[in-house]
């Protein structure tokens, strides 16, 4: 494998120095930039993100991030979306308003009350959550059922053959990991998820 060179996208709504920190807990150097081209010259992108779709869309826009991320596509470098950041990889969100989005993977984003009742549950939905995962290569030594920490009151609405993991809130399904291509999402923060989390990440990384 050709040497990897990881690369977190700093557009200012990711939880970058936790994110950074478990990077290099696996043993990897890892570039904190919004520069096109380090992050074209990357092997692996990861997109983070805290707080609402349309202010993280706003940003990215700002930023001139569309056309890169687009550009990372087509040369197939991998990239991880992570909780917001997984979000806006959609088409379209619907948080506060109808905001466009990256539409790298086909999809909306919705409240979650859209599909558990508000007057069952509690939003945002915060805790850890086993995930139901499908057989893939970024679940390299994650068992089934195994958990991880969620917090967040919109979830994506993607295709069937998109959904590579999901785990059950108020017994509905919530995607948890989404995938096209070379293009990954997590729902949870891997981050802040212990050992699973991390296990997650090198999988990530490893992807070649």
């Amino acid at each position: 494998m050709l040497d990897k060179k990881i690369v977190i996208l700093d557009y200012g709504v990711g939880n970058l120095l936790s994110l950074s920190r478990a990077i290099e807990q696996l043993g990897e150097n890892v570039i904190i930039t919004k520069n096109k081209n380090v992050i074209l010259s990357a092997t692996h992108i990861i997109l983070p993100g805290v707080g609402a779709f349309p202010e993280a869309m706003s940003k990215i826009k700002k930023y001139q991030l569309i056309q890169i991320l687009n550009a990372a596509k087509k040369k197939n470098i991998f990239i991880l979306g992570i909780c917001l950041g997984m979000q806006v990889l959609m088409n379209v969100g619907y948080e506060f308003k109808k905001t466009k989005g990256l539409g790298l993977i086909e999809g909306s984003v919705l409240s979650i009350s859209k599909l558990v009742r508000t007057n069952q549950v509690k939003l945002p939905n915060i805790g850890w959550y086993p995930i139901v995962k499908k057989k893939n290569k970024i679940f390299k030594n994650i068992k089934m059922k195994d958990s991880f920490y969620f917090l967040h009151s919109y979830m994506v609405s993607i295709k069937k053959n998109n959904l590579l993991a999901y785990y059950l809130f108020n017994k509905k399904k919530i995607p948890a990991i989404i995938n096209k291509y070379n293009i990954y999402g997590c729902q949870f923060h891997p981050e802040k998820s212990g050992q699973h989390g991390l296990t997650f990440l090198k999988n990530f990384i490893n992807l070649s």
